[in-house]
């Protein structure tokens, strides 16, 4: 079963492959990050808050080189110098993470499992492979919503390794909560009625 092969994945030792290793530093990583971050349009408070967070490095990833050149070319526009150097892009599967197990601290996902990208596809797994325990996964969709509908309700009822948490208990390494009012405040959002959910990795 889909839960199973969860077990089975967080069982095992620490990849041989993995090169990235946190140190003292907190990392957010965005799968599936396509031309515009999760934090392209943040706030200015966000941002600020985000300068301010030496520590807190964000990485993009995407598979595909293209979206990840047009992502780091609205990086470049968008934000601060003190911003873009802790901003890193990785063009590469976001089921093979260069992270080591337990190592990041927050994982977003954008109008990913809504593309038609299933559970089983492995995105969940890896997620709950690198984050530390007490760690977010962030799921937000407003493109096509009714899709994400199966893996949702799947993150909803697996106690194995996610619990689903309120948003006013999520705490992640910079407070979101003037970047996704911004989010929710967006025509695309309400027109097809998107959502903003959190998990705390158990």
């Amino acid at each position: 079963s889909s839960q199973d092969r969860v077990a089975m994945r967080l069982e095992r030792p620490s990849r041989p492959d993995a090169k990235l290793e946190a140190g003292d530093n907190t990392l957010i990583v965005e799968i599936g990050t396509g031309t515009s971050l999760h934090i392209q349009y943040a706030s200015e408070t966000y941002l600020q808050e985000f300068e301010k967070a030496q520590s807190v490095h964000y990485y993009a990833v995407d598979w595909m080189a293209d979206r990840i050149e047009g992502g780091e070319n609205n990086a470049r526009a968008l934000h601060t110098d003190a911003a873009r150097e802790r901003i890193h892009h990785l063009a590469l599967d976001g089921r093979r993470l260069p992270f080591q197990n337990a190592s990041v601290t927050e994982v977003i996902m954008e109008n990913v499992l809504g593309g038609g990208t299933s559970v089983s596809d492995g995105l969940i797994e890896e997620a709950a492979r690198v984050l530390k325990q007490g760690g977010l996964l962030k799921i937000v969709d407003y493109y096509t919503p009714w899709m994400a509908d199966g893996p949702m309700q799947y993150m909803r009822s697996y106690p194995g390794a996610f619990a689903p948490i309120a948003e006013s208990e999520a705490k992640p390494p910079i407070d979101e909560t003037s970047l996704n009012e911004r989010i929710r405040g967006s025509s695309t959002y309400q027109r097809t009625k998107g959502f903003i959910e959190y998990f705390r990795r158990v």
